[in-house]
């Protein structure tokens, strides 16, 4: 589900930490997205936290944009701004 996001993080050029926690984000997302018994308290956190990386001032040029409306659709009522 969150595919697009963990396979970027590379190309968008985070600082090492901020690409680990990205990282890790991203896989927890994918992982409580594909379990039987979502937890959407969990997806609409982790979720967010992605969305403030991606329009953080460490992620520059439109690719973070177009990750967080991504990330937006995909998981309905996070905002991608």
């Amino acid at each position: 589900m969150i595919i697009a996001p963990r396979q970027a993080a590379p190309v968008l050029e985070l600082p090492e930490e901020d690409a680990l926690e990205f990282t890790q984000l991203a896989t927890r997302l994918e992982t409580e997205a594909a379990n039987g018994s979502r937890d959407p308290g969990r997806l609409h956190r982790w979720g967010s936290s992605i969305v403030g990386i991606l329009n953080s001032p460490i992620v520059s040029g439109a690719l973070g944009g177009v990750l967080a409306a991504y990330t937006g659709t995909v998981l309905p009522g996070l905002s991608p701004a």
